[in-house]
């Protein structure tokens, strides 16, 4: 794990002498200047790689902008072969450009924690994975593009998808390029839930009532955490609450369990009969996971521009109660 605004120069692991790392996780957040480029350079001495989380913080352009240098050059052709889990934060617009080149065979878990335009430019590494995912986090956005309604014209393996709330865009994902997309998923997230606005509230009531969207679906996670629900239990007539129990209604007439989490990552449900009958047990709730695979951060990161709260989430796969 590195955070390199800790550090000072290009880091030494990344241009690391030695020709077999064996290095399985790299959390590299807010690289800048030339700790990319490094790394990009000696990328075949990470073959074992597995899990890489990666932020920059610095735009590279200054190099050919502002004339204090060439842009940097990258080797054509960069193959992860045993990445399987792949987790960006804000990335300059060069770094951008080279990560969507790569080619990653093994790609199985995929996290996009950036602007949703950045995250367009990520669409090629998601059309050359798009068979093998199994996890995706990505902003609500992008399932409005249709850049990306070209993707999702099969079927996919994902189970388990996340979506994000953004600013400017809190819609339900109802275009019927998305019927696909969601064809095998049993756990939703929904990250940011409170930021769904009112007048999107009843596309996300009728999103969910309606079973072909999602047929296999088994829960509905949030990001809604005790102390936030309590809190708006205080305002029962607070868009939020409302929103909350218009989808639990809908959840529960599908057997489809509707929860929150808790400040250790075990659940709660959220609403309906089930609030005060939980269970100690973690294993048997599924949960929003913070850092699931990779990072050791449990806080934000600081250098993530777009989101104060950037936080890595991925949702268990387990059996619902």
């Amino acid at each position: 794990m590195v955070h390199s605004h800790l550090l000072e120069g290009s880091l030494p692991l990344l241009q690391s002498p030695e020709s077999e790392l064996r290095l399985l996780l790299l959390s590299a957040l807010n690289q800048h200047g030339e700790e990319f480029p490094t790394f990009m350079r000696n990328f075949n001495r990470y073959a074992n790689l597995q899990v890489l989380e990666l932020s920059s913080s610095t735009d590279l352009s200054h190099l050919q902008l502002f004339g204090a240098g060439a842009e940097p050059s990258f080797p054509e052709c960069i193959t992860f072969p045993s990445l399987h889990t792949l987790l960006l934060g804000d990335l300059d617009w060069i770094t951008l450009l080279v990560v969507a080149k790569w080619e990653l065979p093994s790609l199985r878990e995929l996290g996009l924690y950036m602007p949703p335009d950045a995250s367009e430019e990520l669409y090629p590494i998601i059309r050359q994975s798009y068979q093998r995912l199994e996890f995706l986090d990505v902003a609500v956005n992008a399932l409005h593009h249709s850049g990306f309604h070209s993707i999702t014209q099969a079927p996919p393996h994902l189970k388990n998808v996340t979506l994000q709330m953004t600013g400017t865009c809190s819609s339900a994902p109802t275009h019927p390029a998305t019927n696909p997309f969601f064809n095998h998923v049993v756990t939703l997230g929904i990250c940011r839930f409170a930021m769904i606005k009112r007048e999107d509230q009843p596309q996300w009531v009728e999103f969910f009532s309606d079973s072909t969207y999602m047929p296999h679906l088994r829960s509905v996670l949030t990001d809604m955490t005790l102390d936030s629900y309590c809190e708006y239990l205080g305002h029962p007539s607070s868009p939020v609450i409302e929103l909350l129990r218009s989808l639990e209604e809908v959840l529960s007439n599908r057997g489809v369990a509707f929860k929150g989490v808790m400040g250790d990552c075990s659940s709660f449900f959220l609403m309906g009969r089930h609030f005060f009958n939980q269970t100690p047990s973690r294993s048997a709730c599924p949960c929003f996971v913070i850092d699931r695979c990779s990072s050791p951060y449990q806080h934000p990161s600081e250098g993530h521009r777009w989101s104060i709260k950037f936080c890595i989430m991925y949702i268990s796969d387990v059996n619902v109660l």
